[in-house]
């Protein structure tokens, strides 16, 4: 037996603990033996897709169903409303649309209940006559119009866009009008529309006409 030796210094030992190193990632999961793959996410239709043509002949056949709709059968005119509407918010961000989707969408649904009431009133015999104020069909093809020129807009901002999301907003928002005041803001959108193009598309074709050939040169 070996007697350590005094004059010597006493070396420090130590005993190698055995550790187990645990790393996680976010992708991994405890007593699995790889990442996990995240699952795949529930997508809305996209913007792209309703900008291909095969999305711009489904915006088209709705647009022109509606329009049959309301022409053929009075009583559905309100449905007009409910089309641009859908125009409007697929046309704002995200953080615009959450910001007017409350406030326009009560709004429109005030509005085609006045359409609807306004309806039967002038289809009442017995009821008084009024003031034909608006212009017969504007109901129908103001609102379509509008949906029209928001849903084929192209993806630049432009002047004229502006001011028909402008007058769109205008339009849905007069159902918060007592009575049958929707009216007297159907008939100044239409008379002022004419205004509205001419001046959007003048701006325009000065401002982004040199995009605009651009974009057709590509083509």
């Amino acid at each position: 037996m070996n007697r350590y030796p005094g004059n010597e210094p006493i070396e420090p030992f130590h005993v190698p603990a055995k550790t187990i190193k645990c790393s996680m990632s976010s992708g991994d999961i405890p007593g699995g033996s790889g990442p996990a793959t995240p699952p795949p996410r529930q997508t809305p239709l996209m913007v792209d897709e309703l900008d291909s043509p095969f999305g711009r002949m489904a915006i088209a056949a709705v647009l022109v169903g509606a329009y049959i709709l309301a022409h053929t059968r009075p009583a559905m005119t309100a449905i007009t409303v409910f089309v641009l509407l859908v125009a409007v918010m697929y046309r704002l961000d995200s953080h615009l649309r959450r910001v007017a989707a409350a406030p326009i969408g009560l709004a429109t649904a005030m509005l085609a209940s006045e359409i609807v009431s306004a309806g039967l009133h002038a289809t009442n015999f017995f009821a008084p006559p009024s003031l034909p104020i608006m212009p017969d069909g504007a109901t129908t093809w103001v609102p379509l119009f509008l949906a029209t020129c928001l849903s084929y807009a192209p993806k630049f901002p432009t002047c004229t866009a502006k001011i028909m999301m402008i007058m769109s907003l205008v339009v849905l928002g007069s159902g918060l009008l007592p009575g049958y005041g929707f009216q007297a803001i159907f008939a100044t959108t239409q008379y002022f529309l004419f205004i509205a193009v001419a001046v959007g598309l003048s701006v325009d074709f000065k401002e982004n006409g040199g995009h605009l050939l651009h974009q057709a040169a590509v083509k």
